[in-house]
């Protein structure tokens, strides 16, 4: 079954390239550039996994996972934060227990922290 993955980013050349390089390695993809369409757009289409940047025009990628986390049907979706302001160290502060990559990222990792939490969710832990 294709797993669809939620990006938000408000960077456009860097939502555009990963959009379709994750759409390239099969994955559906749906994009968002601030935090109120992601969250509607995550409520209506409950994707199975979110990219989302910390930084964001509207409000925080931390506010766009409360919100989330908060709602019955979107709750149990996993989240991995994109940021480039932030420490392994500083992180946990900012994004609590979710999964973490740092920008500049390569595909490879996205891809694979990807997979490790679809694995985790679905009860395969890797």
């Amino acid at each position: 079954m294709l797993k669809t993955v939620l990006i938000v980013d408000d960077e456009l050349t860097l939502l555009d390239s990963a959009a379709q390089a994750l759409s390239l390695k099969g994955y559906a993809v749906m994009k968002a550039d601030n935090g109120k369409d992601a969250v509607k757009i995550a409520t209506e289409n409950l994707p199975d996994i979110i990219l989302l940047d910390v930084v964001l025009p509207d409000i925080s990628g931390g506010e766009v996972a409360r919100a989330l986390q908060k709602n019955y049907t979107t709750k149990n979706i996993p989240v991995i934060f994109l940021t480039g302001l932030l420490t392994k160290k500083d992180a946990h502060t900012v994004i609590g227990n979710n999964a973490f990559i740092s920008k500049p990222y390569s595909l490879s990792e996205v891809i694979m922290e990807i997979e490790h939490q679809l694995a985790k969710r679905d009860g395969n832990k890797t």
